[in-house]
């Protein structure tokens, strides 16, 4: 009996010893690789010491999850592409599903990334970055959690995990450079520049008109405006003309302004709030007061506003082309006076051959 104790022990013992490394999470979890170097080794034994039987790749690479090691609990048995192995907890993720990171590969975020507050982030294919703007910092990325990227820097303390937002095409809030929404970006940048710095500025003028076209032509900082804009997208209609006397302003994302249809009206240029953007502007206001015209006097750029994003034009004409209504053009103005020159010269030249004629009879 006790022999038969004896034996029941030693199978027990060499029972628990083979299944050491068993799974106990069953087959529903996955594991993929996150490592700074790009690949996770595959181990034949739960330590570094083992012999490596193969790689996990980073990105869209998923292990099936047989479970923690009972041999060494900082590692996970796992199958992948054939290999049975173990890798080394620190070095890979967990996911519930082998879709982890199905679309985030090296190629995916290689490349420049810029966000609204002037940084600049710049991935390479060997999982090395570079950031530089307001914060800079060289360092690794590496993909960490399901689909949140960490950054960290090589000398430095600093680090920092973003989501990755593939359907938006982002970093946490870095768009890829040259991108649509970095262009709205861009916008958003030049509208906040183009911002008033009212310091130096009374509240009796910020409240009062700049000037009103019933006063006569428009102040010499602001002759610039003068002319004919378009919309800088080619899929808009916005358009605003401006002369001494009268202005025409028109924003529109469909059908483009029948030239019959415009009716020139008196204007004004003073200063306003943008609640939503907290920030003051100079604007110009027809009498109809819609749709109100930003100017940045510091770059000679005209825009529209809507809802924090800026629709800026582009100047295709100048004033001395631009007909006022109830007005001569410039261009008028100049032939006229020197076709009334050169009248003048025509006249006095005849007056005198007549004169002198007369004294020679």
């Amino acid at each position: 009996m006790k022999n038969i104790y004896r034996i029941f022990i030693c199978v027990a013992m060499l029972a628990l010893s083979g299944i050491g490394n068993v799974s106990v999470a069953g087959w529903y979890d996955y594991v993929y690789s996150n490592a700074y170097d790009g690949y996770t080794n595959i181990r034949q034994r739960p330590t570094t010491k083992s012999a490596i039987l193969g790689t996990l790749p980073n990105g869209n690479n998923a292990a099936e999850f047989y479970g923690e090691s009972y041999e060494n609990a900082n590692w996970y048995h796992i199958y992948y592409n054939g290999i049975e192995g173990y890798v080394a907890k620190s070095q890979v993720g967990r996911s519930p599903s082998p879709a982890v990171n199905l679309n985030i590969t090296t190629n995916w975020i290689y490349g420049v990334w810029v966000n609204g507050e002037g940084n600049t982030l710049t991935c390479d294919k060997k999982g090395n970055f570079t950031l530089s703007g307001n914060i800079n910092v060289v360092g690794k990325w590496r993909l960490t959690g399901g689909n949140d990227i960490t950054l960290k820097a090589t000398y430095s303390g600093w680090k920092q995990t973003y989501y990755i937002d593939l359907y938006n095409n982002m970093i946490g809030d870095y768009y890829r450079q040259g991108s649509a929404q970095d262009l709205e970006a861009q916008l958003a940048t030049r509208i906040n520049n183009a911002a008033v710095d009212t310091s130096n500025i009374s509240e009796s003028d910020l409240n009062n008109e700049i000037h009103n076209s019933r006063n006569g032509n428009i102040p010499s900082e602001y002759q610039w405006i003068l002319g004919e804009w378009h919309s800088e997208s080619t899929d808009r209609n916005d358009l605003i003309i401006i002369g001494n006397n009268k202005a025409f302003a028109y924003m529109s994302e469909s059908e483009a302004i029948m030239r019959d249809d415009i009716d020139m009206e008196k204007y004004c240029l003073r200063y306003k709030f943008n609640i939503a953007l907290n920030k003051w502007y100079v604007v110009l206001v027809t009498e109809e007061d819609m749709p109100i015209v930003y100017i940045d006097n510091s770059t000679k750029q005209l825009f529209f506003e809507s809802n924090g994003e800026g629709y800026y034009l582009t100047h295709i004409q100048g004033s001395e082309n631009h007909v006022d209504e109830g007005g001569l053009s410039l261009t008028m103005w100049i032939i006229i006076a020197a076709c009334s020159c050169v009248l003048s010269v025509l006249i006095g030249v005849i007056i005198f051959l007549a004169t002198k004629v007369k004294s020679n009879k």
